[in-house]
């Protein structure tokens, strides 16, 4: 009974593992965009609490204030589950692979994970697992740094198209607002828009 606990849970924590590499490498590297679940469950879990605050909002700027900081924070737990799966995944196989306990186990992954080097493995199977976390977790830290100027541009690119509307639609842009300033427009004029999401008035 106790062999079997051992084997499954080592091939749990390895299809956590391969899981959690294979989400951050179809939401890091991929240039399109794929649906991938874990950063999907991630960044729902972080917009809860914004959520709450900005309900509490007195008025639309503040609101907007509160929810202006929740793709920093989605960005930022990102790599934080990614972590925890990944040394949660190798602690199981750790286990597995003959630790005599689960707090042994989680020692021995923390350190190989972030190369801290505190706990030496005892078998040739536990040094070959630790190497492989450490440059799993290195590899996670490197992918993430890579992506955030990418983001930050794209956050640029937005911030800039609605600065934009500002103009139409009033500060803080309000879809409510340039609908009724659209409305007052003499029905002569053409409104059409161009692939950059701008309005252009033909009289």
């Amino acid at each position: 009974m106790s062999a079997a606990a051992h084997v499954l849970a080592g091939l749990a924590g390895a299809a956590v593992v391969a899981w959690t590499i294979i989400s951050a490498v179809a939401t890091v590297v991929v240039p399109r965009g794929v649906g991938v679940s874990l950063t999907r469950w991630v960044f729902a879990a972080t917009m809860i609490p914004f959520r709450l605050r900005a309900r509490h909002a007195k008025d639309a700027t503040r609101r907007d204030a509160v929810l202006a900081a929740y793709a920093p924070a989605g960005l930022l737990a990102l790599p934080v589950a990614w972590l925890v799966l990944v040394a949660g995944g190798f602690m199981l196989m750790d286990w597995a692979l003959g630790a005599p306990t689960i707090r042994e186990a989680f020692a021995e992954s923390g350190s190989s994970l972030f190369t801290l080097g505190i706990v030496v493995p005892k078998s040739m199977p536990q040094t070959a697992l630790a190497f492989t976390e450490a440059g799993l977790g290195l590899g996670l830290v490197a992918l993430l740094i890579t992506f955030l100027p990418s983001i930050y541009a794209s956050y640029s690119r937005r911030e800039l198209m609605v600065t934009a509307l500002e103009t139409q639609a009033g500060s803080p842009p309000s879809a409510g607002r340039i609908i009724e300033r659209l409305a007052r427009m003499p029905p002569q004029c053409t409104i059409t828009w161009d692939p950059q999401g701008y309005a252009q008035v033909r009289w």
